[in-house]
């Protein structure tokens, strides 16, 4: 099984020109599971992915370089059972997710997002690029990610401009949201997907193009937030703020004509609130806290984009910081705490005959040595990391060994 390496976008020129790698790459990612039914009515969890930069021992050739992916290097989510949407996010201009995150999300029945940003200098001159002139570039824009999406078999982007704009290209901007919008839901029914999703990170302002994250969704963002299907807040937010958020944001549903939540004129589920497992700023002050903020969230009934749960193993508890044990005891820590105020997802949907190991990412080199390897990730049981962490000798022998548990239906 050859294993694709993904490469992010950094220019207007490589988005504009980018080719479909083999068709075999594309046969090899596999769709979410054709029971899936798409987003659940009630509000959702986000796991957006930043670790150490991205594309690192997630993303390599285990094939030809096995060597290269070491299983002590680099982090996996165990918690796919309380994800609703993943985001592999970077700070390239074009993010297209490493194929063994979406074969792992997949696998578990989370769509997955690739993320779309400009920041600096660099990002300002690249919105004039693309939304200074007439329209015709930034729809060009909007189908090459939508190519992307489609090859990828991702659910649709996350968009973040990080820098000042023109204000006179904000109407072009809004077009591009629309049309982008329009275009990945077009796709989604041509193939048959259950999910297309746009998301707006809360960054530039709508009347003067001002770089001021507003922390809540207000007369700043909101234009951006009616073209898209889901607003991102930014992270220095508080109740109050929530709280404003969510009367407006049924405000503009009443002024559409929405109904919501199946009827309850009380709910907003495409608001999400961020919360930073780092702590940068965020109510709580995250870290083992960040369970404050999401209770705050869930008291609110709001969505929660998780920001970053690699912490637990970015930041290590011990001398030795390939130290399997210390990963799993703070990942738990976190985890356990987040649950108790996260929405509970269905069992995973899986299609018929269902075979499973309960693999979480590993393989084994020639000589035995353990790797990570996303793409060998499949179904995880609910709770997984609880299981691990109960059986953890029991684990760590495995790791130095096969790590396989077979499950057949």
């Amino acid at each position: 099984m050859a294993f694709c390496v993904v490469r992010p976008l950094d220019t207007l020129e490589q988005l504009l020109h980018w080719e479909q790698p083999a068709e075999e790459t594309h046969k090899q990612i596999p769709d979410l599971p054709s029971s899936y039914e798409g987003l659940p009515e009630r509000r959702l969890t986000v796991v957006c992915h930043d670790y150490r930069g991205g594309y690192a021992k997630d993303n390599v050739d285990f094939v030809s370089d096995p060597q290269s992916c070491v299983y002590e290097q680099d982090y996996m989510l165990f918690h796919w059972d309380k994800c609703d949407m993943f985001i592999y996010f970077s700070h390239h201009f074009i993010t297209i997710p490493p194929v063994g995150w979406i074969a792992a999300a997949h696998r578990n029945s989370t769509p997955v997002l690739g993320t779309f940003i400009t920041e600096h200098d660099a990002g300002a001159k690249l919105c004039d690029e693309m939304f200074g002139g007439n329209k015709d570039t930034c729809e060009k824009v909007a189908d090459k990610m939508v190519e992307i999406a489609r090859f990828y078999k991702l659910s649709g982007w996350l968009i973040n401009i990080e820098n000042q704009m023109n204000p006179n290209h904000i109407s072009t901007l809004l077009h591009f949201l629309e049309y982008l919008r329009l275009k990945l839901r077009e796709a989604a029914e041509r193939d048959g997907r259950r999910v297309s999703h746009l998301m707006w990170y809360d960054s530039v302002c709508s009347d003067d193009g001002e770089l001021l994250w507003q922390n809540e969704l207000n007369d700043a963002n909101k234009l951006f937030y009616s073209v898209c299907d889901s607003i991102y807040l930014n992270y220095g937010w508080n109740p109050k703020r929530l709280e404003n958020s969510k009367a407006l944001a049924l405000a503009i549903k009443q002024e559409k004509g929405v109904v919501v939540g199946g009827g309850d004129s009380e709910e907003v589920h495409d608001v999400f609130v961020g919360v930073d497992i780092f702590g940068r700023g965020c109510y709580g002050g995250g870290e083992f806290q960040s369970d404050v903020a999401v209770q705050c969230c869930e008291a609110f009934d709001l969505s929660v984009a998780l920001f970053a749960p690699g912490w637990t193993k970015e930041v290590s508890c011990s001398s030795d910081p390939s130290s399997e044990l210390c990963f799993f005891n703070r990942d738990l820590k976190l985890w356990n705490a987040l649950e108790k105020h996260l929405p509970g997802r269905s069992p995973t949907c899986v299609d018929l005959p269902m075979y499973t190991e309960f693999n979480c990412g590993l393989t084994q080199s020639g000589a035995g040595e353990v790797l990570m390897c996303l793409y060998e990730a499949q179904i995880m049981p609910s709770n997984a990391l609880n299981f691990f962490r109960k059986y953890e000798h029991f684990v760590l022998f495995l790791l130095k060994r096969t790590w396989r548990f077979n499950v057949k239906c």
